[in-house]
């Protein structure tokens, strides 16, 4: 398997299922991990766990094409590129 160390990773439906497991699978792999999900409690609660700060948390609602372009904006506002998207929402 290809190392993900430095790769930018974005994990949607990050705070249940698969795309928890997957959160906590990656949070120590030396990737640049970022999360998404719709409830903002449960999203802080998981990067509390994993040690993940505040600004790679991303509270919305994909079914909401509005709330997807905020996040697409404010995430290339910040960082080149998206390496790999886990969409587990």
């Amino acid at each position: 398997m290809e190392s993900v160390k430095g790769k930018n990773i974005l994990i949607t439906g990050a705070t249940g299922g698969i795309g928890s497991k997957t959160a906590r699978l990656l949070s120590s792999s030396g990737a640049n991990l970022f999360i998404a999900a719709r409830n903002k409690e449960k999203l802080t609660a998981l990067a509390a766990e994993i040690n993940l700060s505040p600004e790679k948390l991303f509270a919305l609602d994909i079914s909401k094409p509005e709330e997807v372009r905020l996040l697409k904006e404010q995430f290339f506002s910040l960082y080149p590129s998206i390496d790999v998207l886990v969409n587990a929402a």
